[in-house]
Order: C-alpha cells, then sequence, then structure tokens
C-alpha cells in the first residue's frame, strides 16, 4: 500500500483538527465541539483508504505556530514528501480570510520548493453557517480570481514566481462542513460536502491527479498556452520521425509531469520507461554535477537518451536498442535538438 502525507495547515479554529478527527477516527459533528487548539504539528494514528495509507499532520494556526514552520531547521521536514496539502479556512469570517492570506502563500511557496508534486486543495469550511461565504468568494479571497493571482505574495524571482504559479493554479476548493450537507426544510445542498467525503474525495482524486499530471500531461495546459504546447508536440514528432523514436517527452524538472509527449499511455503506464520518466529529475539532478552531456541509459530494450533543457524543463527520447546509432551520436543529435526546444520555450509567455 502507498503511504501518502497530508498536511493540513489553516489559522487557528478554522476548523482543522475536527475534520481530521471525523475522518480518521468517524466520530459525529456533536462528537467535535469544543476542540482544544492544536500546538505546532501533531501527527495523527494512520487512515487507511483504498490503496493509500493516509498519515495526517496537523498544525496550529496561531501566528506565531506559522513562524516556527518556517524555520530553516524545521520547514524541511514540514513541508517535504507531501503528497496532498489542505488549507483550512473558516468560510464565515472574511475578515480572518483575508488575514490568513499572507500565511496561506508563505506556505504554497514552501510546498512548491520541497513539494512541488504535491495535490493542493483548500477547504472553504463551516458552510453550515447561516451566514459563510460559498467557496468561489474564498476563493478570490485567499487565492485571486481565476487566472489572476494575487501578485504581492508571489516570489520576485521570475523562475521562483513561475513555479509557485504551477502550483497555485492546480488548486481546487471544497466548500465543507462537519455537519451533512441539508438546508433548513431537509433538502440536501449540492455546493458543499460533508468533510470526512471531501478528504476521501480528495484522497480518490489525488491518483487521478498523477496520472493526468505524469502520464496525460493535463496539467502543462493549465500552465502553458495551446498553441505553445502544439508547436512544441509537432516539435518532438518532427525529431523523432527523424531519429526514428519510439517516442520523447518534455518534462517539468520540479514535478516530473509531461509538457509534451509522443509515448503511447501504454508504453509508459506502470512500466521501467515509466519509472524512468517519473524519476528523470532526480537523475539528472545525481548526474549532471559531473556530466555535462546528455544521459544515456539502456532498459528493456531502449536506448534512453535524458537531458536537461534549462533549468525547468528536461527532455527524454528512447530508441530501439537495435538502431546502428553510437552513444555520441545520439547524445550529438539530441543535443542539436534542445536548442531548438530551448528558443520555443524562451517565447512563451
Amino acid at each position: 500500500m502507498e503511504r501518502l502525507k497530508i498536511l493540513v495547515m489553516g489559522p487557528t479554529s478554522a476548523g482543522k483538527t475536527s475534520i481530521i478527527r471525523q475522518v480518521v477516527y468517524g466520530l459525529e459533528s456533536r462528537e467535535l465541539e469544543h476542540m482544544e487548539p492544536t500546538m505546532l504539528v501533531k501527527v495523527h494514528p494512520d487512515h487507511k483508504h483504498g490503496d493509500y495509507i493516509c498519515k495526517f499532520f496537523d498544525t496550529g494556526g496561531q501566528e506565531r505556530m506559522f513562524e516556527e514552520y518556517y524555520r530553516p531547521e524545521r520547514e524541511e521536514s514540514i513541508f517535504s514528501k507531501v503528497d496532498i496539502f489542505i488549507y483550512v479556512v473558516d468560510s464565515g469570517d472574511a475578515s480572518r480570510i483575508r488575514l490568513a492570506r499572507k500565511e496561506f502563500w508563505r506556505s504554497i511557496r514552501r510546498v512548491t520548493k520541497y513539494s512541488p508534486q504535491a495535490y493542493p486543495v483548500v477547504f472553504a469550511h463551516k458552510q453550515d453557517l447561516r451566514v459563510h461565504l460559498p467557496p468561489d468568494e474564498v476563493r478570490n479571497i485567499l487565492i485571486g480570481p481565476t487566472e489572476v493571482m494575487h501578485q504581492e505574495y508571489l516570489p520576485s524571482d521570475p523562475w521562483e514566481r513561475r513555479q509557485v504559479e504551477k502550483v497555485a493554479k492546480r488548486i481546487t476548493v471544497y466548500g465543507t462542513s462537519i455537519m451533512d450537507p441539508v438546508s433548513a426544510t431537509g433538502e440536501r445542498v449540492g455546493y458543499w460536502k460533508r468533510a470526512d467525503e471531501a478528504v476521501i474525495e480528495v484522497i480518490d482524486g489525488y491518483k487521478r491527479f498523477l496520472k493526468e499530471g505524469i502520464v496525460l500531461g493535463a496539467e502543462a495546459r493549465k500552465v502553458y498556452p495551446q498553441e505553445f504546447l502544439n508547436s512544441l508536440t509537432s516539435l518532438v514528432k518532427d525529431f523523432d520521425r527523424i531519429l526514428g523514436s519510439v517516442g520523447s517527452v518534455v518534462l517539468d524538472k520540479m514535478s516530473n509531469f509531461v509538457i509534451a509527449s509522443t509515448f503511447k499511455e501504454s508504453e509508459v503506464k506502470d512500466t521501467l520507461l515509466g519509472n524512468i520518466i517519473v524519476h528523470a529529475a532526480l537523475i539528472l539532478e545525481e548526474s549532471e554535477k559531473s556530466l555535462q552531456d546528455a544521459i544515456i541509459l539502456r532498459a528493456g530494450g531502449l536506448l534512453i537518451a535524458l537531458k536537461s533543457v534549462n533549468k525547468e524543463v528536461a527532455f527524454l527520447t528512447a530508441l530501439p536498442d537495435n538502431k546502428p546509432l553510437g552513444e555520441d551520436e545520439l547524445r550529438r543529435l539530441v543535443e542539436k535538438f534542445l536548442e531548438k526546444i530551448s528558443e520555443l520555450f524562451k517565447n512563451v509567455s
């Protein structure tokens, strides 16, 4: 079974601990009143769901606690290896959501730094309150309107800014409550979910999210213009045709998500080649310290070349190992092709 690290953050009294207890211990709403404030980080017992063993990291929401989380000696252990990041806010208090915005973005920046492949969600919690903001309004206050983010909270460095924007663009906002989603007349409400049901939906969505990002390239469509992706894919297809490659892929090195690919899903899903693609960034990080040329690997009857295009992007191509092509010649052809890819990325907005 795969283990998931689920980091839950948000301002104090937003309802983080109640949500986790409802999931892990199966408690009813009446049993979740008067929770004691969480101090620093509390790790709850394992919770099994499907193929996953979930470990919830519950964090205190007092302002002084956030300063502790960001200390250099502490932040890596908290924000690294996060699979799902849940930020919880009280949708009944617009002023506190605005105050929570600063810590939300500071946390997202650290998730981006240490766990860029994390699945980020926001819970607009306490939707059962008589007066509350719907999820769309919570998104506008916390993240910014669709396609527009609060620029003042983004890093000044262009490359860092782009990485944070990539993570922020895939945030999903859920309306939640520890209460059952029914109206005063007893009818089921459609725009919010009971918190434990929302968490289970997020866990189930995590697997789809990885497949869509790593195998199908869905995440790239949220970041890059479609015209650019079409041009990039066309360029890669030309390279495959000239070289006789089985397929090639352009990868985001931070998250390992596919930007463009000519592989069939069956060629990379649950295969040795797919495993190399998933770990391409790590392979490059370990090897490029001593190697300037493309890395050549042999696996599963394939001759695989892997090389960084720039700080952000990597390229991988695979040929049948029986091709009459030497490693030096393959490196030379890859290097020449990467110049074209690099030029294309320089012009993307």
